[in-house]
């Protein structure tokens, strides 16, 4: 490859002698090929995995964290699989296995054996838990002067160090004792040859001086990020931009310098001059950089949020900025980073689509979300063995008597589905609920952390409120507006309900 494009180089002297066609044919050529040599080949044995399938993904970027599936396979009968991934460059690749989150990292034109641990199942209340926290598994260790045993080895020397000499925030090793472990790691790993690894070290370390003693993102942009290549998918470089950037916009446009950075978004003065804002301060100057810093701060402004310290930006305003980018960026990486900003806002926003989902009901009867187009849904998750849900199951029940209209859903999150048909019989009530148990991967869909979590879908599954209002919280008013019908109880009657507590079963 190398030496084709070399020949490419010396052609391009004499140019004149072909005719611009060829060379488009040549450019074609030369980009299929690469395309087609940059795969990955995965093989293994794992009996315990046997007629499962498995995905392998990647991060798009590594600022938003999108997920992308880059290929799967199926474990045999025997327990044989093989997988080829469609990958460009080195990236971190990881699979879900039950309990395990197995990673390796992937480079183009190999082929690697994967060893996975014995299976071991999510129990359910994992599944339920937001925080729960997956086993890490490497599972591309075969060879010692790989990079996968190289990260890992470094990895464990480093969370070592770390956990020893970091035991809180008054406790930091000085300058002295950082550049001896430095220097004492990284004889280490001398010889490795391996760019990605070599970059890897080269940021954690950084990361670590940056903890320790120097604590100034203006030096540490200007030693590690102004005058440097962008890593877009090394792991230790995008964790200390990630970290040294992190709220950049409201951050800045707290400070002095930043006045006129908060006057540019406030008033919409546009992409233009906020980049030369920016570029006032010569640690922007880089436009590449000055560009990939605002799209982390325009994510940041998104998803963090209640920072009193901070002023927090209109968010039509950060669209516009985030359009803007999208649209002129000459850089792939950046329109796809702003491009997953934008999904990522979108994420379960009203207005949206609402996923849809395929679940049992008490009579074993498959209900989808598609099925119920043509009524508004009034949909919400919960477990029989919470009080709060309880409570608000007998304002739900006044709710499903007066409008007729409403399609009200539940989706028992209960380990044991019967005992939630059981509560439901003995309360008399009449609305669907639905096994989450038939597919548990719905929790995950609706990112429900917290029961009872309540969602609004109208007539042709898009999101009228998400989250939606609980009974508690006056939705009535809302349905009230939605369905112009004669109500089964007075208005009175209704809101003596939110005056009471609900009576427990």
């Amino acid at each position: 490859m190398e030496a084709m494009l070399k020949s490419l180089f010396r052609l391009k002297s004499t140019c004149q002698m072909y005719k611009v066609g060829s060379l488009f044919f040549l450019f074609y050529f030369l980009f299929n090929f690469a395309s087609i040599s940059q795969n990955v080949s995965l093989y293994g044995y794992a009996p315990s995995y046997k007629g499962e399938e498995i995905v392998f993904s990647t991060f798009s970027d590594l600022i938003t964290n999108t997920v992308e599936n880059i290929g799967s396979c199926r474990v045999d009968s025997v327990g044989n699989f093989s997988c080829v991934l469609n990958l460009n460059e080195t990236k971190e690749v990881f699979t879900d296995l039950g309990i395990f989150h197995c990673i390796f990292y992937a480079e183009p034109n190999q082929r690697i054996k994967i060893n996975f641990p014995e299976k071991v199942e999510k129990e359910l209340k994992d599944f339920l838990n937001p925080y729960f926290e997956p086993v890490q598994f490497f599972i591309g260790l075969n060879d010692s002067l790989d990079i996968n045993f190289n990260i890992k080895t470094f990895d464990e020397v480093y969370d070592n160090y770390m956990s020893t000499k970091f035991l809180n925030m008054y406790s930091k090793p000085g300058k002295a004792d950082v550049e001896f472990f430095i220097h004492r790691t990284e004889g280490r790993f001398i010889d490795s040859l391996n760019q990605y690894f070599n970059v890897y070290k080269k940021y954690k370390y950084a990361s670590l001086k940056n903890l320790s003693y120097i604590m100034d993102y203006q030096r540490m942009t200007f030693d590690y990020f102004r005058n440097n290549p962008i890593c877009y998918y090394n792991i230790a470089y995008m964790e200390l931009f990630n970290s040294l950037f992190e709220n950049f916009l409201a951050r800045h446009a707290s400070t002095a310098k930043g006045e006129e950075l908060k006057d540019d978004i406030f008033l919409g003065r546009g992409i233009s001059a906020i980049k030369n804002t920016l570029r006032k301060n010569i640690e922007f100057s880089n436009d590449t950089l000055q560009e990939l810093i605002l799209l982390k701060g325009l994510h940041d402004a998104f998803f963090i949020r209640n920072m009193v310290q901070y002023p927090t930006f209109p968010e039509n305003q950060l669209h516009q900025v985030l359009d803007s980018i999208e649209i002129l960026t000459k850089i792939p990486a950046h329109k796809k980073i702003a491009k997953n900003i934008r999904a990522k806002t979108k994420f379960l926003a009203s207005g949206t689509e609402a996923p849809d989902f395929e679940l049992l009901n008490n009579e074993n009867e498959k209900i989808s979300l598609k099925s119920l187009h043509g009524k508004y849904v009034y949909l919400n998750f919960c477990n029989t063995n919470s009080r709060e849900c309880r409570e608000e199951f007998e304002l739900i029940k006044q709710l499903s008597k007066r409008y007729k209209n409403l399609e009200i859903i539940s989706i028992s999150t209960n380990s044991n589905f019967n005992e939630a048909v059981d509560y439901f019989n003995t309360n008399n009530y009449k609305w669907t609920l639905l096994d989450f148990n038939s597919e548990i991967e719905v929790v995950k869909k609706y990112n429900v952390n917290v029961f009872p979590t309540y969602f609004l879908i109208d007539k042709i599954g898009l999101f009228v409120l998400s989250p939606a209002k609980s009974p508690k919280e006056n939705i009535d008013q809302l349905f009230k507006r939605i369905f112009k019908e004669n109500e089964a109880l007075s208005p009175n009657d209704y809101d003596d309900l939110f005056k009471k507590p609900s009576p427990l079963k």
